[in-house]
């Protein structure tokens, strides 16, 4: 679709400011530095009458937020609206909307917040109230309600509005638009007019992850290419909004742009200009050019440049003999990137080099176990036997999160090869593993991955004989997986044991059992594997730890290139606050290795398996900008505590996860760590910069 074709005009005149407020740029950037309607302190840690609407949140009480909202107390009605919008209930959507005429304007911000998070809150009340406010918080969230809630007539309205100094919450509004598929070429002038060289950096920037949306709306106009490289031909290579606009150019696949993105990618000054240049020519790989690019930068010393080349290679099904051997040699010689090997390794066994994947798996020592298993992953239906030894030590590992490894690499491997001989090596694991959150990870893997493989009526009878044993052993939280997927199967033979186990003595297993019986009816709705948190209970806030480490406590990963210190919302984001201090008090995250990395996008680590609990959703104000922090889920109300940095701005995903603060040191480290890097401990600890 042309963008010059879009129906209606919507475009929101808004800078939610994510550059630095006025006066001198901290040494040290804390939340503070995100200058986004961040909520001050309202006492939550002393106040029990703060600490029972967020648990009221908690159990997703609308009665109990709704009266709160009605309270003479202004900080309780902040504290209301800010709790409704975790609830989204739109039963509350009239008393929300009645909140933005309160005159206290934390207050309206909060309550702005929740018309933003809630589905049906009316665009021309929203309207209304942005045309008639004088705070410019408020402006600010309210630009968000619209920008999340509106309509095309609401969008063409919010292009008129002159709002001094909101240039950066407009962009994002009008980005949240575009998410829904609303936008004009009235829109796109205004985003062209804030690139600017005029314009702050932070504004530029921002204008252009406008048309990076637009590219991923896959919306592409040969007309705005031309004008977009024009821009990027005269910029510095140090210009921040360069990166994004390439993006959108390599959607376009214009021949003249293949030279663009090899001049940025060798003159580039910053990582992600780089690596973004090199996922541009991705567009270009039937080319011997482009695909000589992407070999020349695997050796590159950035591995987001060098994985990017390397995954491109790795999908590529045009990669020729000469371009495979220069791959093995690079690989013999030393000259890759360590971060770009199990992409390579996975091309070499695709095109013949068996032997030399062989060879190198068995000299993978017992130590490495992520290695091991990466190199595994990337050699499909090797022969295991000769690893036995290895995969059997990787089993044994002191790491927990190797174990964990190990039998999701088992279970997967059954996908493609569903033999005795394969369903043997994961009984052998599950027996051997005893840590119940490895274990439940590792049975849900299986059950998807055989979910296509086996007759139904073959993995109940798999699944009952693992119930059995592990029930006896005592590990519910594993035996409750396993009646998930029991009722997954919908097999008859599997509603005995089903309706027996209602009545069982151990809540998990009562709850995993009613689940099942759901399943065994219903159906599923989503893949096995996500069921896992399904059957067991939500956390409470913890008041007391809260308060032993205050409002901003700060969690510090210790790696082998240094620390990485992060500051931590508690009045946000309690519940989850609370679970990490735990997690890191009782060690679950020393000794863990970040399990995924995504070039350009995000790193993520966390302890195996689930804690017996998951955590309710905590929608903050804290926004998804560059080295944000969260903890990751598979939707709402299914997180645990597996947490994820950003490596860049990400706007869509504003609103979906439990966002609960920012990396305020080590940000070079966020940048370089590398797949599988190990973080030696984790500490906790109070921040005594803020006063509590």
């Amino acid at each position: 679709m042309r963008t010059s074709s879009i129906v209606s005009s919507l475009f929101c005149c808004c800078h939610l400011a994510t550059s630095a407020l006025p006066g001198k740029e901290p040494s040290a950037p804390d939340l503070t530095n995100q200058a986004w309607a961040l909520r001050s302190s309202d006492g939550l840690l002393q106040r029990r009458d703060l600490q029972k609407i967020v648990e009221a949140q908690n159990r997703r009480d609308p009665q109990a937020i709704g009266s709160a909202l009605s309270s003479p107390d202004p900080v309780l009605r902040a504290r209301a609206a800010f709790a409704a919008g975790s609830l989204q209930a739109p039963i509350l959507l009239p008393a929300l909307t009645a909140l933005l005429d309160d005159p206290d304007p934390k207050v309206r911000v909060d309550a702005a917040f929740a018309l933003r998070q809630t589905p049906g809150a009316d665009s021309q009340t929203l309207l209304d109230h942005l045309r008639k406010e004088a705070d410019p918080i408020v402006q600010a969230m309210l630009l968000g309600a619209l920008g999340f809630q509106g309509d095309c007539h609401s969008y063409e309205e919010v292009l008129k509005l002159k709002l001094p100094n909101q240039e950066v919450p407009f962009i994002l509004c009008t980005i949240y638009y575009l998410q829904r598929d609303i936008v004009s070429q009235a829109g796109i002038e205004a985003m062209l007019a804030l690139l600017d060289k005029k314009q702050a950096s932070s504004i530029r920037e921002h204008a252009a992850y406008f048309f990076y949306t637009l590219k991923r709306r896959q919306l592409k106009d040969p007309t705005l290419a031309t004008r977009l490289a024009t821009i990027v031909h005269s910029s510095s290579y140090q210009d921040p909004a360069v990166p994004y606009l390439l993006r959108y150019l390599a959607s376009c696949q214009r021949d003249e742009d293949l030279a663009l993105f090899k001049q940025w990618f060798r003159k580039g000054k910053n990582l992600r200009a780089r690596s973004v240049a090199v996922e541009s020519l991705g567009a270009f790989i039937t080319r011997e050019s482009a695909r000589n690019l992407l070999l020349e930068a695997l050796s590159d010393p950035e591995q987001h440049v060098a994985m990017t080349a390397a995954e491109l290679l790795a999908a590529s099904p045009l990669l020729t003999e000469k371009n495979v051997a220069t791959i093995k040699a690079a690989l013999q010689a030393r000259r890759t990137n360590p971060s770009t090997h199990s992409f390579l390794w996975s091309i070499l066994w695709k095109h013949g080099e068996k032997a030399y994947l062989q060879q190198l798996i068995a000299k993978i020592t017992p130590e490495e176990g992520p290695l091991l298993l990466t190199a595994l992953s990337a050699a499909p239906g090797i022969e295991l036997a000769p690893f036995a030894p290895q995969i059997a030590a990787a089993t044994a590992h002191r790491n927990p999160q190797v174990n964990l490894l190990t039998g999701i690499y088992l279970a997967e491997r059954l996908a493609r090869d569903p033999s005795e001989k394969s369903l043997e090596a994961f009984d052998h694991f599950l027996t051997k593993v005893r840590d119940h959150r490895v274990r439940g990870d590792a049975l849900f893997e299986l059950a998807h991955s055989l979910q296509d493989q086996l007759p139904a009526k073959e993995r109940a009878t798999r699944f009952h004989t693992y119930y059995k044993m592990l029930l006896a052993e005592g590990d519910h939280p594993s035996a409750g997986a396993c009646l998930i997927i029991l009722g997954a199967t919908r097999d008859p033979d599997a509603l005995p044991t089903l309706q027996s186990s209602l009545v069982h003595s151990n809540p998990i297993i009562r709850e995993a059992a009613q689940h099942g019986l759901e399943l065994a009816k219903n159906g599923t709705t989503k893949p096995i594997k996500n069921y896992i948190l399904d059957f067991v209970p939500f956390l409470d806030p913890d008041w007391k730890l809260l308060q032993k480490y205050g409002r901003h406590p700060e969690m510090i990963f210790t790696t082998t290139l240094g620390d990485i210190v992060i500051q931590l919302d508690t009045e946000q984001a309690p519940v989850a606050v609370a679970n990490l201090i735990a997690k890191v008090e009782a060690k679950n995250f020393d000794h863990l290795h970040v399990y995924r990395l995504v070039p350009n996008h995000v790193i993520q680590a966390g302890p195996p398996g689930n804690f017996g609990y998951r955590l309710r959703s905590e929608f903050t104000r804290i926004p998804k900008v560059e080295h944000s922090f969260g903890i990751g889920d598979l939707g709402k109300d299914t997180a645990s505590q597996h947490i994820a940095i950003t490596h860049l701005m990400r706007p869509h995903n504003e609103g979906k996860y439990t966002n609960l603060g920012l990396v305020t040191s080590g940000r070079e480290i966020v940048k370089t760590v590398h797949f599988n890097e190990f973080i030696e401990k984790t500490t906790i600890r109070s921040n005594p910069t803020i006063t509590e």
